[in-house]
C-alpha cells in the first residue's frame, strides 16, 4: 500500500502534492514506465517544479492567480487519473492521489486569497 505524504511531513501544499505525485509516479513506473499514467504523473511533477520557480519570481498578485488556475487544472487531471486507477490494479494509488489532489486545491486557495506576492515554499 502506498502511504500519502502528510501535512507534517511536507508542510507546503505544492511541495506535498509534488512529493505525493513523485511517489505515485515511482509506483506506476515500477509496473510499466511507458504507461500513460506514468507519463502524466511525470509531467505533473515537472509542472509543479516550474510552478514553484514561477512563484519565486512572481512580481504581481496576478502571477499568483495564474499559477492558482494551473494548480486547479492539475487537480482536475488527478481526478481523471484517480478514476482510471480505480479501474485497474493501480488502485493502491488512490490515497496518494487524494492527498495530492487536496494539496493542490489547498495551494490554489492560498494563492487565490494571497494579500501579497511574497510566498514561502
Amino acid at each position: 500500500m502506498i502511504d500519502p505524504i502528510l501535512r507534517d511531513e511536507q508542510p507546503h501544499p505544492i511541495r506535498r502534492a509534488a512529493a505525493n505525485l513523485s511517489y505515485a509516479h515511482r509506483f506506476v513506473a515500477s509496473l510499466d514506465e511507458s504507461a500513460p499514467e506514468a507519463i502524466t504523473l511525470s509531467g505533473l511533477v515537472a509542472s509543479l517544479d516550474r510552478c514553484v520557480r514561477s512563484l519565486d519570481a512572481a512580481n504581481h498578485i496576478e502571477d499568483l492567480w495564474v499559477e492558482a488556475r494551473g494548480l486547479v487544472k492539475h487537480a482536475e487531471t488527478i481526478v481523471k487519473l484517480r478514476e482510471a486507477a480505480a479501474k485497474s490494479r493501480r488502485n493502491a494509488l488512490i490515497p496518494t492521489m487524494n492527498a495530492a489532489h487536496d494539496a493542490l486545491l489547498e495551494a490554489a486557495d492560498r494563492l487565490t486569497n494571497a494579500k501579497h506576492v511574497a510566498m514561502q515554499f
